[in-house]
């Protein structure tokens, strides 16, 4: 079967290589937001579709070992990471006030700091896929700190979109399977246009618009007073609603041309 697909001459060569990452995969990534959008939105929804198929089956099924079932259940449910980022955002805003007005209670808030580390662990799982064992390891490691935060910022602007679709998925609303638009941009900077990729102001881009605006918004009014505690989180949410948001009107606009 492999050798039908991938022919005679690859097949010796993967098998020479083994698990090098030498080893080459022709893909694309989305170079559009709406493109980017409607493939996290197919991933996401997904993978709360198949959460909701299978964790009975999961928990039930004879001789799988315990961590097997961890293991399964944390990976069926690993798109509802995004369900939590938004919630924490919101939750964020009303804890400021009850800061505020409660001052008994901050003793508890502060432990709200070691929530923090998982963020370093979550750090190193990537640093692990990033690094190049044969580069030099300080070079590689500022770059890779850069990016990291780049992809975090972006995944927390991208929360909204994203909690809809796991919404959807938990429950079982039908939508169309939208394939993620192709380009063949072999050159960075190039642009191309696809018919199939779709530009239009949805509510969700309202909402993102918003939530830049509130995060932003808290984030200044915070540092102003100098209560720098959430400010890094609040900035990084408005940065990350904002690139989405003004991305997605600059793309409407330039398709409306």
């Amino acid at each position: 079967m492999v050798r039908g697909v991938f022919g005679e001459n690859n097949v010796s060569k993967m098998q020479e290589a083994g698990n090098s990452e030498d080893v080459i995969a022709p893909a694309e990534l989305p170079i559009t937001m709406s493109a980017l959008k409607n493939q996290q939105h197919r991933w996401m929804k997904g993978g709360a579709e198949c959460f909701i198929k299978m964790w009975k089956r999961l928990l039930t099924a004879k001789n799988v070992k315990f961590m097997d079932r961890v293991h399964g259940l944390s990976h069926l449910f690993n798109s509802s990471l995004f369900l939590f980022i938004l919630t924490l955002s919101m939750l964020s805003l009303p804890i400021l006030h009850i800061k505020d007005s409660f001052s008994d209670l901050n003793q508890f808030i502060k432990f709200g700091i070691f929530f923090m580390i998982s963020t370093v662990f979550l750090m190193y799982f990537y640093w692990l896929s990033f690094r190049d064992k044969k580069g030099v390891f300080l070079k590689d490691l500022l770059k890779f700190i850069g990016r990291f935060f780049q992809f975090l910022i972006i995944s927390m602007g991208l929360s909204l979109s994203n909690t809809v679709a796991v919404i959807e998925g938990y429950l079982g609303i039908k939508s169309s399977f939208v394939r993620t638009p192709k380009f063949n941009v072999l050159k960075k900077g190039e642009t191309k246009k696809n018919k199939y990729d779709k530009k239009s102001l949805s509510i969700i881009n309202i909402g993102e618009g918003i939530l830049m605006c509130v995060f932003g918004f808290t984030a200044i009014n915070r540092a102003s007073y100098g209560d720098l505690g959430m400010v890094p989180f609040h900035l990084m949410l408005a940065v990350g609603y904002g690139a989405v948001f003004f991305y997605t009107i600059a793309e409407i606009r330039a398709s409306n041309k």
